[in-house]
């Protein structure tokens, strides 16, 4: 039974017991106290109902304010979790940035120590050079003055001999035709060591021939070296020379390591206003379009956009790849 089906039944049980004390006034006060007390305990029965839904009403608000207070405080945590992981990663973020800048600035100091290191041995190199060359021009001076002199001198004494019979003469002349003979070879090999060269180019092709001999070893490869003889190494800039060398050093160490190739050549030309590189291998090739974000490539490319030159690849799966790079000449880099 519902509750609204039992207030319907009590307020028609007290209409009915206030009839029946109007209709038998001999039991008036029976149904009066009937009343009464039925009345006072619904009274009390609604009370205690309303007591009750009041503490239920009141208990929900406690807890609907328990859960509001429950979802700020969620809220806020949330908040500031959030914050201390932006602030984290914030922190993170900028000390690994800052350990690839002290690792690129170590790079680029180091790179510059390199450099200086190979300008060095350049001119230490070029030092020798020279130093071979007043050394071959001394022996070929003391050869043509001095012991030429000599000879001269004892084939012409020789010629001035009395000497008898036909034998004796005909050894003379034996000995003064071989003495000319050594005149004449001693003179060819003074002249040979006498012959002006360009010990910068020696220096610089002997420098990058030794790379090629000892990346081959280690890339198991052949190579072939061409270089223009009109190139004069000696007026290019040596800072050229250092990045040239650094750029035909990352191409090789690149090939070692991706190409697979078993034969290398290295070609140097000019032309009035460019030296022309062209570093070529029959390895597997690569796809240009994935292999331009490698580090090796980028590295070569920043070289030779500091020289302000320009790189060119040319490459096919299969068909091995070929770097062609012009850098001018006459290009002063203070750097």
């Amino acid at each position: 039974m519902s509750r609204l089906h039992k207030e319907k039944n009590s307020l028609y049980y007290l209409r009915l017991l206030e009839r029946l004390s109007n209709l038998d006034p001999s039991n008036a006060k029976y149904y009066f106290d009937s009343y009464k007390k039925y009345n006072d305990s619904l009274s009390r029965a609604e009370r205690k109902t309303l007591d009750k839904f009041t503490r239920i009403e009141f208990e929900t608000d406690e807890i609907i304010e328990d859960n509001e207070l429950l979802t700020r405080q969620q809220l806020w945590i949330s908040i500031t979790s959030i914050g201390i992981i932006l602030i984290l990663s914030l922190l993170y973020f900028l000390k690994v940035q800052r350990a690839k800048n002290e690792k690129l600035f170590l790079e680029t100091e180091q790179q510059k120590a390199n450099e200086q290191v190979y300008l060095l041995t350049l001119k230490q190199q070029s030092n020798l050079e020279e130093e071979r060359t007043r050394e071959r021009n001394r022996i070929s001076q003391e050869l043509h003055d001095g012991i030429l002199g000599r000879l001269f001198g004892t084939r012409v004494g020789m010629g001035f001999l009395n000497l008898k019979g036909d034998e004796e003469v005909q050894q003379q002349q034996a000995f003064l035709e071989e003495l000319q003979d050594i005149e004449k070879e001693i003179r060819e090999v003074s002249h040979k060591l006498n012959t002006n060269f360009d010990s910068s180019d020696i220096s610089f092709t002997n420098i990058i021939n030794q790379l090629l001999e000892s990346k081959s070893q280690v890339g198991d490869f052949q190579f072939q070296l061409n270089i223009d003889k009109n190139i004069s190494w000696k007026t290019t800039d040596e800072i050229i020379k250092v990045n040239v060398y650094r750029i035909i050093q990352e191409a090789l160490q690149n090939t070692i390591k991706h190409a697979k190739a078993s034969l290398v050549t290295l070609d140097f030309s000019s032309n009035d206003e460019n030296l022309i590189i062209r570093i070529k291998d029959d390895g597997i090739g690569f796809d240009i379009k994935k292999s331009k974000k490698g580090i090796g490539i980028k590295n070569i490319n920043s070289r030779v956009q500091k020289l302000n030159g320009t790189l060119e690849i040319v490459s096919a799966i299969g068909k091995g790849s070929q770097l062609n790079i012009k850098v001018p000449i006459d290009i002063k880099n203070d750097s």
